[in-house]
């Protein structure tokens, strides 16, 4: 199989500086993902920027079809089909979107509150609020990809949720039986809908939703022996076929007056096992897969 990734990529100025400067701008690159039977088989292909412009704030948004994609540009958003020049494009949509399409899912909030999250009827019109809290706080949440199902969770000062699952239909709410009580970021669907990752303090976990116990994916430890302190990983992202795990290992430590950052490209079985490091060089600091590529598309670039 293969499918293309969309990375944010850090400009090498802003790995290491002084705590006075300005961090460095990100620049949006794109590269096919070749998997093999094995992990240890994987490899990258056709490493190459795409974004518009040197020295200005771009980031990667997430793939319209295999060969398309949006990029953020300081205050908008481009659609960049390959060899053809940016146009302004339609906004990708922001929501979860339930899997018949019928119900959109989104989060509304103030800067200091209060934090709605909402539900929409699409057939009905009907609108409805199925939580709230009088200030602001964070909400993630997930689509099912296989059925009109949300998962959500909710964090804020002195506010921590477990995991949740919505029922549209039934109209009701069930608190998921987790191992951890609350800090469920990141939350994303396997494709197949089967399984869930998210990120429980700075660690990625996968979890089937047909047991009750996760299984980590990251060693922060292992991962961070480079540098001393504050080590964090970043949005777990799923291969088209539900066959890896990809994220980012972010790690900063100071030298004096001086901070060091690092960011790695990390590839991972569900289960944890044969983990790997992906990519070192660009610093890589967010990733976004997009849909399998087939016929004359799936040659490298």
């Amino acid at each position: 199989m293969k499918f293309p990734l969309l990375l944010t990529v850090a400009e090498p100025k802003s790995l290491y500086h002084h705590y006075h400067d300005e961090r460095g701008t990100t620049d949006v690159w794109k590269a096919s993902y070749v998997q093999a039977d094995e992990l240890g088989k994987d490899r990258l292909q056709g490493l190459t920027r795409v974004s518009v412009y040197k020295g200005v704030e771009e980031y990667a948004i997430g793939w319209k079809d295999s060969r398309t994609c949006w990029i953020r540009r300081e205050s908008e958003t481009l659609l960049v089909p390959p060899e053809l020049p940016v146009e302004p494009p339609e906004e990708p949509a922001q929501e979860a979107i339930s899997a018949s399409g019928r119900y959109r899912w989104r989060v509304n909030k103030g800067d200091c509150g209060p934090t709605h999250l909402e539900q929409l009827d699409q057939q009905t019109g009907e609108s409805r609020v199925l939580w709230s809290h009088a200030r602001w706080a964070g909400v993630q949440m997930a689509s099912d990809p296989n059925r009109d199902r949300l998962l959500w969770s909710y964090s804020g000062y002195h506010l921590r949720g477990g995991l949740n699952s919505w029922d549209p239909q039934g109209q009701s709410n069930q608190p998921l039986e987790m191992p951890f009580q609350d800090d469920f970021d990141h939350l994303s669907f396997s494709p197949t809908g089967e399984a869930i990752a998210f990120v429980h303090q700075n660690e990625v976990y996968t979890h089937r939703l047909d047991e009750t116990g996760c299984r980590r994916v990251s060693d922060l430890k292992q991962e961070s022996k480079h540098l001393r302190t504050h080590t964090y990983r970043l949005k777990p992202r799923w291969s088209p076929d539900g066959k890896r795990i990809f994220y980012t290992n972010f790690s900063f430590d100071w030298r004096g007056d001086f901070m060091m950052e690092r960011y790695n490209l990390m590839a991972a079985l569900p289960d944890g096992s044969q983990r790997r490091l992906m990519l070192e060089q660009p610093a890589v600091r967010e990733v976004v897969v997009g849909p399998p590529l087939k016929g004359r598309t799936a040659e490298p670039e």
